[in-house]
Parts: structure tokens; sequence; C-alpha cells
């Protein structure tokens, strides 16, 4: 049970952490290489510490068990999560509003610090890799660790596990803003009921993906705008 409720404590306390502490990244120039390669070590070690401490939180779950909270249908499932997708096609079309016209100039292009993205293809290979480490580690510590830990824990079921793991989720992405916090928990709302409906994390992970990807590919872009202004 000790080991049960420091993993619980782990799991509620970090975002919370970040929340409180973390920083919004700043306008400045940062190693960005640096970065990421610091985030996705540290999300490596915190998935091996779980691992070591307790392995049966990796144990595929019983939504049987847990519940399932709140029914939908498939039509709901498959409409709601097929708008996911739909960014990252969007992201290759020539004039979207995804990309800012002027991609030098902007500080945000698609939520994401434009000082944090990518100036050169070796970058870009580490960026892409750092995007796809966090969209694992978000899915493993929001849904399969957090829905497991509650439900072990402290005994909760369904959809009040969805609530507190999106709530969580919000707050792990330093929403202080009320609009972004709304955003994200939203997003952790479909990304858990997506976890729920399936009772598989692989489709919560594709959703999530395709969504972040989206940022990859507006990455390029601005990588090759910038150059093409530049000549």
């Amino acid at each position: 049970m000790i080991i049960e409720i420091f993993i619980l404590v782990i799991l509620i306390g970090y975002p919370l952490l970040i929340w409180i502490f973390g920083k919004k990244a700043s306008e400045k120039k940062i190693d960005v290489s640096r970065f990421y390669l610091k985030d996705i070590l540290l999300s490596l070690f915190i998935l091996l510490l779980f691992f070591i401490v307790d392995p049966k939180i990796y144990n595929k779950l019983d939504f049987e068990k847990i519940g399932k909270g709140i029914v939908i249908t498939s039509n709901t499932f498959f409409g709601v999560t097929s708008i996911f997708f739909i960014p990252f096609f969007l992201a290759f079309i020539p004039k979207n509003n995804l990309h800012p016209k002027d991609a030098s100039q902007a500080k945000e292009i698609f939520g994401f610090p434009v000082n944090l993205m990518p100036g050169n293809s070796r970058e870009l290979l580490l960026f892409t890799v750092y995007i796809v480490t966090g969209v694992f580690f978000e899915e493993l510590f929001c849904r399969q660790f957090i829905f497991y830990a509650l439900n072990t824990t402290l005994h909760l079921h369904g959809d009040i596990i969805l609530l507190v793991s999106s709530a969580l989720f919000a707050i792990g992405h330093q929403s202080k803003k009320i609009k972004e916090f709304v955003l994200f928990f939203i997003l952790g709302l479909i990304f858990g009921k997506a976890f729920q409906y399936t009772g598989n994390l692989f489709y919560p992970i594709v959703l999530h993906l395709f969504l972040n990807l989206t940022i990859v590919v507006l990455a390029f872009r601005r990588m090759k705008d910038i150059k093409n202004t530049s000549i």
C-alpha cells in the first residue's frame, strides 16, 4: 500500500509542481537541442522509475471493473475523434490558418513557442523525437498510470477518474489561463474517453500523436519559409 500511495503522490504532485514552478518559454533564443534532449531524458527516466517501483502499473486495465463512465455510441466516438486528423492534413496545404503569413515574426505557431522550434534538419529530427516521446509519456502518465492509481488506491471509478485525470492533464500543460485550461481539459476528456471506450491506450496515443505531429509539419514549413526569405 505504501508503494501505491507513493505512486499516487508522484502522479498528482508532478503536474502540480510543473504548474506552480514551471515557466512558459521566454522569447529569447535558447539551445533547442539541449531543451529537447533534457525533456526526452526526463520523460524516459520517469517512465523507467514507475516500471522499477511498480511494473503492474503498465498492465492492461480492465474497464469492466474500473467502469467506462457515460456510454457513447460508435458514431459519436468516430465522429469526434476524426476531428483530430484534420489539423495534420491541413498543415500540408500551402495556405491555411494554422501557418502564419510571416513565420519569422510569429511568437507561436499552433500554440507552440517559435523560439523552441527547430532551425535546421538536425534539430528538426530531434524535435520530432521530442514530440513523439512527449505524446507517449503524457498518455502513459495521464491515462494509463493515473487511471490505474486512482482506481487501485482511492477506488475511484468511471468518469470520476476521467475528470480528475483530465484536470491533471490541463494542469501539467501549465494552463493558468481559463481558455487554455478548458482547452486542455476537453482534450483530456476526449483522450480519456477514447481510452475508456476502447480499453486500449493505442487509440488516444494515435489521436494525440496526429494532433502534435501537426506542429512538426508546421515547424518544417517555418524553416523553409525563413530560408526562402533570407535568400
